[in-house]
């Protein structure tokens, strides 16, 4: 059993998320920002998406926040699946709903071999930490397509594929052995079957991350958790 944990640190005023591992004392011994956050701070933003908030007006932000927050909810429900457990459809929207049906299917289609399931991964050299969604081993072939071998898989729930996407992915490869694959799971396509599976070469990405990793340590040399601390309890007197 290890002597030190790694945990995730989200913080309360810019939205940031950091991973930490600290010692049976109690002591940091390293803090790193997540792939998400270093690529979202220097990755450029996606125009149509601005736009889109600001018509959307006073609750734009709040349909985009929500967005992410049923992406969460579809993580968690996935990760309870490949734990065994059943998950209960009621209380799930309509979003949710169908990504994870959409990732019931995909399973019954390609009969993935499950290794591992939102894992703490971490890149020391590039200092980084992130949750990889899944690690499983294909052997899958229709036609001409074919997937074999043990793969890193990212869960998408946006209603496109985007550049930044496969970036991230190839930072959680970086943390993996040697010969491992990379692809992306769309769990929100328009497709027929509700789902696309994309694989990918990681170095070419890897590459660009590694890029926008020096311009985020250049833009942001200490950058740390903002947490705000408040009493157990409130009183007016």
């Amino acid at each position: 059993m290890s002597d030190t944990i790694i945990r995730r640190v989200d913080t309360s005023t810019d939205g940031r998320r950091f991973y930490e591992e600290i010692d049976q004392e109690g002591k940091r011994l390293w803090c790193y920002p997540s792939f998400t956050t270093k690529i979202d701070a220097v990755y450029p933003k996606d125009a149509f998406l601005i736009n889109w908030i600001r018509e959307q007006g006073l609750g734009g932000q709040a349909i985009f926040e929500k967005a992410g927050e049923e992406g969460t909810e579809a993580h968690i429900a996935i990760d309870t699946l490949i734990r065994g457990e059943k998950v209960l459809t009621e209380g799930l929207s309509l979003k949710v709903k169908r990504c994870v049906q959409a990732f019931v299917d995909w399973t019954i289609e390609f009969k993935p071999e499950f290794l591992e399931s939102e894992v703490m991964v971490v890149n020391h050299e590039l200092k980084v930490a992130g949750t990889r969604d899944l690690l499983c081993k294909l052997n899958y072939q229709k036609g001409k397509t074919k997937y074999e071998g043990t793969y890193v898989v990212d869960y998408k729930t946006s209603l496109t594929l985007q550049d930044k996407h496969e970036i991230q992915v190839a930072g959680y490869w970086s943390c993996t052995a040697p010969g491992y694959k990379t692809a992306l799971l769309h769990l929100n396509s328009k497709n027929q079957s509700g789902y696309a599976f994309k694989s990918f070469d990681p170095i070419p990405a890897f590459e660009k991350f590694k890029l926008f990793n020096k311009v985020f340590e250049t833009l942001y040399p200490a950058a740390e958790p903002k947490i705000e601390d408040y009493p157990v309890y409130f009183t007016l007197n």
